[in-house]
C-alpha cells in the first residue's frame, strides 16, 4: 500500500514536465538501447558480409514487427488497462491482467515459433528473399523464431513494469538485453566465424536475459507493486477483451509495417536488387535511432494519461499530451535535419563502404525521410485516441497512415519514379496523415477541453 500511495502521489500531483521527463527519459533511453539489438546485428554483419548481409538480415524485418505487434496487443493494452485500474484502486483487477497475458504470450510464443518452422522455406521466400540470400535468411529466422516468447516476456510485460510506476526497472531490463547482444556479437560472429547464425544466437541469448529479469521482477522483487501469481493465469474475458480494445491501434500499426516491409522487400528486389534491400535495411536502422524515441514520448506519457484520465484529472491529461506533442516534434525536427545532411554516415557504418550501396543510399535516405520533421505530432496524436479510451479512432488514425496511403503510393509511383517513387511512398502517406489527424485531435481536444472547464467549476 504505501508503494502504491507514493505511486499516486507522484502521477496525480507532481508537475507535468517533472513527471513526463521521469518517466519518458528511461523509456527512451531504452527503446534506443533495445534498437542496439538491430544496430549491433547490423554493424557487425555489414562489416563482415557487407550489403549481401545486411540484405539477408534486413528480408526478416516483417518477422519482428509482426511478432512485435502481437506483443504490443496484449503488452500495450494490458499495460495501459492495469494504469487506469490502479488509478481506480482495482489493483487485483491489475494483477489478474498481468497474470493473463503473461500466459497468453506463453501459448502464442510456442505456436509462432512452431508454425513458423514448419513453413520457413515458404515463409522465407515469401519475405522476399532471393537465391543469393535464401540460405543466410533461414539461418537467421530459425532463431528469431524460437526467441519470440522471451521478446514478449522481456519487450511485452515491460509494459506493467512502467504501468505500476516502476521505468527505471523497465529500463534495465531493456539494457540488459543489449549489453549482452552487444558483447556477444563479435565473439560469434568474428571470433566464431559463426557468421548470420551467430548474430542471431546471440541476440537469443540476450532476450532470454532480459525476460528472466521480468519474471524475477513480477515473482521475487520487493519494488514491485503487481505480482505475477498462477491463480491469475485463468483468463478474464472481459479483461482481454477491454486489452485487445485498448492494444489493437499499437497491433494494427507494426501488422501494417509487416505487411510494407514484405512489399518493400519484393518492390526493391525487382528495382534495385539486394543492394535495394540493404538499403531499407540501413532505412529502418535509422528508424530505430531517430523515429522510435518518439514513442518513448507516448511510452513515458501512457501511465500519467492513463491514470489521471482514471481519476478524471482531466487538465493534467491535456497538459501532458501538449507538452508531449511539443517534444515530440522537436524531435523529429533535429532528426530531419541530422539524416538530410549526414545520410552517408549511416551507410558507411552498416557496410564495407561498396560504391553503389552509397549512391543508391544517399538518394534513398533523403527521400525517404523528407517529412520526418511532422511525424512526432501525428504519432503522439493517435496514442492519445489509445490511451484516451478511443482505440477505434486511433486504429483509424494509423490505418490511413499505414495501409490506406502507402499501399497505393507502392504500387503507383514506382511504375512512374523508379525505385525513387519507393522511398517517397511513405513520406507521402505521412503528408496527408498529419492533416487527418490534425482534424481528428482539434475535435476531441476541444470536447476535453469542455471536461476541464466542467471540472474546475465545480471545485
Amino acid at each position: 500500500m504505501e508503494i502504491e500511495n507514493e505511486r499516486t502521489k507522484i502521477l496525480g500531483t507532481e508537475k507535468i514536465w517533472k513527471l513526463l521527463i521521469k518517466f519518458s527519459l528511461p523509456t527512451i533511453i531504452g527503446l534506443l538501447v533495445v534498437s542496439l539489438y538491430n544496430v549491433v546485428d547490423r554493424f557487425f554483419i555489414g562489416k563482415n558480409m557487407g550489403e549481401i548481409g545486411i540484405a539477408s538480415i534486413s528480408i526478416v524485418f516483417p518477422i519482428f514487427m509482426a511478432t512485435s505487434g502481437i506483443g504490443m496487443l496484449f503488452g500495450t493494452g494490458g499495460g495501459n488497462i492495469a494504469s487506469i485500474k490502479l488509478g481506480e484502486k482495482k489493483k487485483d483487477e491489475a494483477e489478474k491482467l498481468l497474470g493473463n497475458v503473461f500466459i497468453i504470450y506463453t501459448v502464442l510464443g510456442i505456436l509462432v515459433y512452431l508454425f513458423g518452422m514448419i513453413f520457413l522455406d515458404k515463409l522465407i521466400y515469401a519475405l522476399g528473399a532471393s537465391e543469393e540470400t535464401f540460405i543466410y535468411t533461414k539461418q537467421y529466422t530459425s532463431y528469431v523464431l524460437f526467441s519470440v516468447v522471451f521478446v514478449f516476456y522481456s519487450m511485452g510485460i515491460n509494459n506493467f513494469i512502467r504501468a505500476e510506476g516502476n521505468p527505471k526497472i523497465a529500463m534495465y531490463t531493456m539494457i540488459i538485453g543489449a549489453i549482452i547482444n552487444t558483447v556477444l556479437d563479435p565473439i560469434f560472429i568474428f571470433g566464431l566465424k559463426m557468421g548470420v547464425r551467430g548474430a542471431a544466437i546471440a541476440t537469443l541469448i540476450a532476450n532470454i536475459a532480459s525476460a528472466s529479469w521480468n519474471i524475477y521482477h513480477f515473482t521475487f522483487s520487493k519494488k514491485s507493486v503487481l505480482k505475477l501469481k498462477v491463480k491469475n493465469f485463468k483468463l478474464d474475458k472481459d479483461l482481454i477483451r477491454e486489452t485487445i480494445e485498448v492494444g489493437m491501434s499499437p497491433f494494427i500499426l507494426q501488422i501494417s509495417f509487416s505487411i510494407i516491409g514484405i512489399m518493400y522487400n519484393k518492390l526493391l528486389l525487382k528495382y534495385g536488387g539486394e543492394t535495394g534491400i540493404a538499403v531499407m535495411g540501413i532505412i529502418n536502422t535509422i528508424i530505430a535511432l531517430i523515429i522510435l524515441p518518439l514513442n518513448g514520448f507516448n511510452s513515458g506519457s501512457q501511465p500519467i494519461m492513463g491514470y489521471n484520465y482514471g481519476a478524471k484529472n482531466y487538465r493534467r491529461v491535456y497538459d501532458t499530451f501538449k507538452l508531449s506533442a511539443q517534444l515530440a516534434t522537436i524531435v523529429s525536427i533535429i532528426s530531419f535535419i541530422i539524416v538530410q545532411l549526414y545520410p552517408d554516415i549511416f551507410i558507411k557504418m552498416f557496410s564495407k563502404g561498396e560504391e553503389s550501396l552509397i549512391v543508391m543510399g544517399t538518394v534513398g535516405i533523403r527521400l525517404f525521410f523528407i517529412s520526418n520533421f511532422i511525424v512526432g505530432y501525428q504519432i503522439v496524436g493517435a496514442n492519445y485516441f489509445q490511451v484516451t479510451g478511443k482505440p477505434r479512432l486511433s486504429i483509424i488514425l494509423n490505418l490511413i497512415r499505414n495501409i490506406l496511403f502507402v499501399i497505393p503510393f507502392l504500387l503507383i509511383f514506382p511504375n512512374f519514379m523508379g525505385i525513387n517513387g519507393i522511398w517517397l511512398s511513405r513520406p507521402a502517406a505521412d503528408l496527408l496523415a498529419i492533416i487527418i489527424t490534425y482534424f481528428f485531435l482539434r475535435k476531441e481536444l476541444n470536447i476535453l477541453k469542455k471536461k476541464i472547464r466542467k471540472s474546475e467549476e465545480l471545485v
